[in-house]
């Protein structure tokens, strides 16, 4: 028998901003965390060749997507071609922690986590692992409203622009219980 529940914290890395940067020294910045595509027809002042760089951030700093274009521009041209970069998105992952509401101490209670999970956009769901398992005890040694946590990983391989990433997001889900002192009824 349990007493622990899950000791993972959640814990995802999912997209939050755009950085364009248009190989003249200007920068665009999108924050719109919901922008997985972001387009852009760069302009310029004078005619050339500029490297533009469209960069996808995760909520963590890092980069999750990096696409490059040599723009040329002749004289007389002040815009490029409208450039578009696609970005990874979180799976659609759905939780529950089955079990009592109210239980008694001393005696094990039984949770299931149940997961329904959905592939993102240009990903492959690999593994889903609860914690502390798909099944679990536990047992209270006093009375008391407790949480029971659990906790699944979801480990998602992308495939965007001839580039693989993986990434696994950590999800929480928890319930309350009301634990009391059996009574005996005589």
């Amino acid at each position: 028998m349990r007493k622990l529940m899950t000791l993972k914290k959640e814990s995802r890395t999912y997209h939050v901003r755009w950085e364009w940067e248009l190989g003249d020294g200007r920068r665009v910045v999108d924050e719109d965390a919901s922008s997985l595509v972001s387009t852009l027809t760069p302009t310029y002042d004078s005619p050339g060749t500029y490297v533009v760089r469209a960069i996808s951030f995760s909520n963590q700093g890092q980069i999750l997507r990096e696409q490059r274009w040599n723009v040329t521009l002749a004289p007389g041209v002040e815009a490029g071609p409208a450039l578009r970069s696609e970005t990874l998105s979180e799976p659609r992952v759905v939780l529950a922690v089955e079990g009592p509401a109210a239980w008694v101490v001393g005696r094990p209670a039984r949770f299931t986590v149940r997961a329904w999970t959905e592939d993102p956009r240009f990903g492959k769901i690999v593994e889903v692992k609860a914690d502390p398992g798909w099944a679990f005890e536990v047992v209270w040694e006093s009375p008391g409203t407790y949480a029971v946590a659990a906790a699944v990983s979801v480990k998602v391989n992308y495939t965007l622009g001839g580039r693989s990433i993986t990434i696994t997001n950590t999800y929480l889900r928890g319930v309350k219980v009301d634990v009391g002192v059996a009574t005996v009824s005589r």
